[in-house]
């Protein structure tokens, strides 16, 4: 299997953290690196179209987290869904609880919230990362549940 320029990337942090860049995990990354919303393991698992296994995704998933080539986003559906961390691009979500549209927000002012939070902890030196989603309506729901 020959690797894409853009997955080269993430076929040299997998070899700096001491894993393999298998063809399953290439897979993967490829399959995220094209998504346009953070995806659940079912969705992936539809994409992949059975050239890789529910076990081998669930254990690629967790060592891609290890190395932090990905995140893992709570979007409140009860199942844990994931997109990859971007080394330029900090962002967060807006989800509609209605209709689950997902909109990247990509401003984070949440520097101020840290330092307050740092302030007020007795055991933390500092923080590393961060998860923030906002939940809401999308306009077109806001208009249907008006009616």
């Amino acid at each position: 299997m020959s690797v894409s320029p853009s997955l080269e990337k993430f076929s040299n942090v997998l070899r700096e953290h001491g894993y393999k860049a298998t063809p399953a995990r290439l897979l993967l990354l490829d399959i995220l690196k094209k998504a346009d919303h953070p995806l659940t393991t079912q969705e992936m698992l539809k994409k992949l179209g059975g050239k890789v296994d529910q076990a081998t995704v669930y254990r690629t998933l967790e060592s891609l987290l290890t190395v932090a080539v990905l995140r893992q986003v709570d979007m409140q559906h009860g199942h844990a869904h994931y997109e990859l961390r971007s080394e330029t691009e900090h962002h967060h979500h807006l989800i509609c609880k209605s209709c689950g549209l997902t909109e990247d927000v990509a401003e984070c002012h949440v520097a101020l919230i840290e330092q307050a939070v740092l302030k007020g902890s007795s055991k933390f030196a500092g923080t590393l990362d961060h998860s923030l989603e906002f939940f809401g309506r999308c306009k077109k729901c806001a208009r249907q549940i008006k009616v």
